[in-house]
Parts: structure tokens; sequence; C-alpha cells
């Protein structure tokens, strides 16, 4: 058939019929399969198919014959795109096996996805001199299983009759429409600095403002780590994500970025993030800062950054958790949140957009989310995309307004591809970032402690019950495999006093449980309870019980080498652990300001009597 030309609400609309009228109907009856649904209803559905991974599961088990995805909110369900026989049994099967299969419905469609794209291609190449003045843009819909041409007004009528021609050879349906604009732009929302209030407590939150050393304001995208972690040094990196021409306005790479820290006095405190590490503003715009370790928005231990998003809908929101990426499906119903507009939520419209830029050397933008009836401004650039449905699940980050209305974003793992710098989202799954072990040359070697041989003291201080019992020595003694993440070890103690009277210690049934991530717990020996038998402190009438207790922080380990084999040290500065004081104590009770700190100690291995490397990495 010919190309059809009908003319709606100022749009000049092509497509290309399909060609078989069975295979037509089949695909209108699946398209209204499902009953009406609310929008409650339709937006915990949404939630349960991005919860279950269900839109990639089912792109991987299509293959080649996957014809794209697209959610009916009406319906609350999300159809698949099949073009065989095969691929709606596969598909149908996935669905099933999720516990999904009454909201996934297998819809015919002419064109697989990978067409669609090539396809798309092929378009572009051929109206290069039209994106050359933002007079035309591209997507894809798959809800119509077509591509999507977007021309300018101020294109001429003549290029309309030859773009007929390119449309009525294409291989798969094409939808070409009219803007009411005569070029299509994006206005990106990056801007000079204007006081914001869009701040939350350390760690750092996708969603808050930020600023570069020259003023320009944008805001937080979620967070990342590298993909790399097999060393301690990549591991502890930790990585903001912000627009790309937000990092390219401020300066480009080694500037000094900052957010806002919460002040009740002064109001928001201005303090460093770190410097900006890396950015591209081409096919995607995309920006990266490295948070300085010796930054206030890192905290102590093996979570130094705890990655959340704040839904600004609340004016005092609790952060969400970030759990992990979705990809963009049209008809979900996406949010995104920016220091100016506060939370902002809408439908996805279209996928895959390509816009070219009418400054500079006119890049090119690919692979954008387009999402309807949400409003943003300057300052916004960058912030995060999450699903309405379950705002721990990400999309994006925030780009800009295209000038015909509507709000894109880039799809991070389209961002992420773009990298030279191999980055992965920081969820509560990988939070972990320490896979750092303790190290033993040889099988069940034995690890003592030995008095510091640098000169450092090796003094141990228990705060506590208002005074301080201080120790001159302690003798550490565990059992270590090869690689091990955390040492149970016995403990005793010489040489302790107390507001200056003799002290003495028992472990009673208690031992330390040293993690390789830097946490401490005190806990059961083999056999013994320590709840029953707590470790307890007494001197001049003044006793101090000390239960079990868990994930007390911080340890510090270093690797050294002072002669034959590598040991290494340890100081302890931890904080927050109970304790019960009665007696002449100058404090009594059940209290929680205990503090333990020591100057190094030595760690070392033995087997048979020989010392074997011991080391931390």
């Amino acid at each position: 058939m010919k190309p059809i030309k009908v003319n709606a609400i100022g749009a000049l609309v092509v497509a290309i019929a399909i060609a078989i009228a069975a295979y037509a109907g089949a695909r209108s009856s699946d398209a209204g399969a499902g009953p009406v649904a609310s929008a409650y209803e339709a937006l915990a559905v949404q939630g349960e198919i991005q919860t279950a991974g269900l839109p990639q599961r089912l792109e991987a088990a299509l293959g080649g014959d996957f014809g794209g995805l697209w959610y009916d909110q009406g319906t609350a369900q999300l159809h698949v795109g099949v073009t065989s026989a095969a691929s709606r049994a596969a598909a149908e099967a996935v669905a099933a096996e999720a516990g999904l299969a009454a909201h996934v419905t297998a819809t015919p469609v002419r064109s697989t996805w990978a067409e669609l794209q090539a396809e798309q291609e092929r378009l572009g190449r051929r109206l290069a001199d039209l994106a050359g003045w933002a007079g035309v843009s591209t997507g894809l819909r798959p809800q119509e299983n077509a591509v999507h041409v977007e021309l300018g007004s101020a294109v001429p009528e003549q290029r309309h009759a030859e773009l007929e021609g390119v449309v009525a050879s294409a291989p798969v349906d094409v939808l070409v429409t009219e803007a009411s604009v005569p070029r299509l732009q994006i206005l990106r929302e990056a801007c000079e600095y204007t006081p914001s209030n869009a701040h939350c407590d350390p760690s750092i939150v996708a969603g808050v403002s930020i600023e570069s050393e020259s003023k320009v304001a944008c805001t937080a995208g979620p967070t990342a780590i590298r993909q790399d972690l097999s060393t301690p040094e990549k591991a502890t990196k930790t990585f903001l994500l912000t627009a790309g021409h937000c990092i390219q306005k401020g300066g480009g790479d080694g500037q000094n970025w900052y957010a806002y820290i919460p002040d009740p006095k002064n109001g928001p405190k201005k303090t460093l993030i770190g410097k900006s590490y890396t950015w591209v503003n081409s096919e995607v715009d995309f920006g990266v800062i490295e948070i300085d370790p010796a930054s206030s928005w890192l905290l102590k231990g093996s979570t130094p950054v705890n990655p959340a998003v704040a839904p600004w809908k609340n004016p005092n929101p609790t952060p969400e958790a970030v759990a992990g990426e979705t990809p963009s499906v049209v008809g979900n119903k996406s949010c995104f949140s920016g220091q100016v507009s506060g939370t902002e939520c809408g439908k996805i419209a279209e996928i895959n957009r390509e816009y070219t830029w009418m400054t500079g050397d006119k890049k090119t933008s690919k692979g954008l989310t387009v999402v309807d009836g949400v409003a943003s401004f300057e300052g916004d650039s960058g912030g995060p995309w999450f699903s309405e449905a379950s705002a721990s699940l990400l999309e994006g980050t925030h780009v800009g307004t295209i000038n015909t209305g509507q709000r894109v974003f880039h799809p991070l793992s389209q961002s992420f591809a773009k990298l030279v710098l191999k980055l992965q989202l920081l969820t509560v799954f990988n939070e972990e970032r320490h896979p750092t072990k303790f190290h033993a040359k040889a099988a069940e070697a034995t690890v003592t402690s030995t008095a510091d041989g640098t000169g450092k003291t090796a003094h141990h201080v228990f705060d506590a019950a208002g005074g301080n019992v201080t120790c001159s020595g302690i003798a550490l003694e565990g059992q270590t495999t090869e690689v091990a993440s955390a040492l149970t070890v016995s403990a005793s103690y010489s040489g302790c006093t107390f507001l200056g009277s003799s002290a003495t210690v028992s472990m009673g049934g208690c031992a330390y449980l040293l993690h390789s991530s830097g946490e401490f717990d005190i806990v059961s020996k083999a056999g013994k309870n320590c709840a029953t038998e707590p470790i307890k402190w007494e001197a001049a009438g003044c006793k101090i019980e000390v239960p079990p207790q868990s994930a007390r922080e911080l340890l510090t380990y270093h690797n050294v080498k002072p002669a034959s084999v590598s040991e290494i040290t340890m100081q302890m500065n931890l904080t927050g652990l109970t304790y019960k004081s009665s007696g002449t104590c100058p404090k009594t009770g059940e209290l929680s300001d205990g503090a333990y700190t020591t100057g190094n100690t030595i760690l070392t291995a033995a087997k048979a009597g020989a010392m074997v490397d011991y080391s931390w990495e």
C-alpha cells in the first residue's frame, strides 16, 4: 500500500499499513487486552514488573525476535512485541515464571526492535542535512511498532514530499509528525548560582543542589562506583553523577564542586564534594564528580555512601534507598527530582530520541527518553529520574527540555557505556565496598599481637563511666585461614589503671571479632556465653561490664614489612560502645557512650613457630 497522509491537529502523519489483514486483526485484539485498571492499580503493577526485572528478562529471552515493550496504564498491561509463534511462547513462559502472566500481553508486531533501530539510523543518515539545523528529530515508538520522525514547522513542503518517498520504501512502519515550533532543540537547564534549599544530611543524596567553584548550579544525580573493585584503592572510590553540560559549563575536569549541609543556626552550609573527574557532552550528556576521600560526605566504615534519592514531593522527605536500575518503557510513569522544581512525574512518551544541537559544533544527542507532563527549570540538570512505582529503581539523569515542551533524560546504561571510566550504579546491594581480606601465607596460622616496632605507643584506652581505663599492653591471639574477612581473637590486658588506681580486666566468656572491613564485634568465645559472662573492668570499687555487641567502628589497618615478612598494624577508634557501670564509678547505669582507642598494635602470623607473611588487601 502507498503511504497514507492524514492531517490532524496541525500534524502531518505518514504511516505505512500492515500488509496482512489477519495479522493486523490479531494485533488489534491483543492491544485491547486487560480490564480497565485504576491509576493506583496500574502504578502498583508497574512496580511489580520493574522489581521482577521483567523488561530485561523478556528482551533477553526473545533475542532477535524481540519487538519492543510498552506499558498501558489504562489496563495495567505490559505489552511485549512478538514476531513469531516461538517468541510469543517464550514471552508467555517468562511472564508465567515471574508470576505476572496476568499483566503481560504478547502482541504481534511487524518489525523486530533491531529492525526499527536499523531504520532509525538509515533515516538519520538520509535526513542529516535537516538535522544540521535542528529541523528533524527521530525516535522509536514501540506501541506503534514504528520509527517516529518529527519535523520542525520550518521544514519546506518540498522536503515533506521527498520524505514521503523515503518512507514509502522503508521496510518498517514510519510515523512522521510536524512540530509547532520551527526548530527542534533542547533547552539545557544549568544556570548561574541562585540560593536553593535542596539539601540533605550526609551522606550525599541524589536530587540535592550542587554548585561549581564558578557558581554554576545543577542537581546531584545518583552515586556510582567502579566496575573493577579488585583493590582497596579502586573499591573505595565514590563518584557523584550529574549532567555533562554542567561540568563543561563549570570549567571542565579538576574543578571543585560543592553541596549543602544543614546548619540550624546559620542556614545551609556550602561544603566541598570533590573535583569534577570526567564528562561527555555529545551523544550523551553525562558528568562525574569524584567525592573527596577526606570530605564530610563520606561516612566511616564499609559503606561510605548510602545510595539514596530524595523524593521532594514531601517537604521533609526521607531519602529512598537505591536498589538498582530499570530500563525506560513507553507508557511507564517516571519522576525526577530537581533542586529547583522538586519532584515532577509524567509518562514516558518515546525512547531512543535523537536531537542535534544548534550551538557550537552541532552535536547530536542520541538515546534520549522523552517524558510528557513534566515541568523543569534551570538548575535541574543532572537530577535523577526514577520509577514512580518505586523510587528505589533509577532510570537516568536529567538533560533538559525540548523546545516543544517535553522533558528528556539519558538512561544510565547508555551514559555508563560512553564513559572511558567504567562505572556502575551504587546500590544497597553493592554498597559494602571494602573487598579487603586478611591474607596469611599458610593455612591455620596463629595470629598474635606485639608491641609496635616503630616506637609508637601501644596503649589501650577504654573511656567509660566518667573516666579512662588505660592499659599499657594487650595480647591478642587467634587462628586464621589463608584468606579471611574476619579474625576472632582472645584478649588479655596488662598495666591497667582507672582514675589513678590499679585496674583489672577479665574477658569472661567474650572475644573480639576483627573485620577486615574495619568493623568490630564483641562475641562469645567457643563454648562460652558473653551475655552471661561479659567483659569486666574493675578499679577501687568501680565496676564496668561490657556485653556482646556488633558493628562498632572503626578499625584501621596498614601493611608494613619491617623485616623479611609482612605484618599488619592496627589502630582502634571505636565509639558507641554499650556498658553497665556500678559501685563507685563517677557515672553509673546502663550507658552507650563508651569509646575505645588505641595506638598501633602489630598483628603477626606464624606456623609451626616460623613467621609467615600476613597482610591486609
